[in-house]
């Protein structure tokens, strides 16, 4: 079974990025859009749930993926976690925001962080 999954960026805690909300998807983005684990998934697993991405601005290189609302099933908030490992933006291009919370490891000018809502179809 193949799971597919849509995806619109936000920046955490600052509503819809101008720059990433004119376009889907982004041109400041190359995103997976299909990825499957296996083991598969259970007939008829389905859910929604939102993702944030710590975003190293100069590479565009994902460094971490956290789950913010979980999708109500641990496989595919772990197929979500992986496929977004393995996004890559445009290096440069992702806007940097300073979080509203504290992270660890601390947020520096090279970092940004992308709120990201996914729903399983």
């Amino acid at each position: 079974m193949r799971i597919v999954f849509s995806a619109m960026l936000f920046s955490l805690g600052l509503g819809v990025c101008s720059s990433f909300a004119a376009s889907w998807p982004p041109p400041s983005v190359r995103a997976v859009v299909e990825y499957a684990p296996k083991p598969g998934p259970q007939p008829g697993l389905h859910g929604s749930g939102v993702f944030i991405v710590r975003v190293h601005i100069p590479s565009g290189r994902v460094t971490d993926v956290v789950v913010a609302y979980s999708t109500g099933s641990d496989w595919l908030d772990r197929s979500a976690v992986a496929a977004l490992r393995r996004w890559r933006f445009k290096p440069g291009a992702a806007p940097y925001h300073k979080a509203s919370v504290s992270v660890s490891p601390p947020q520096t000018k090279q970092d940004t962080f992308v709120k990201i809502p996914i729903t399983f179809l």
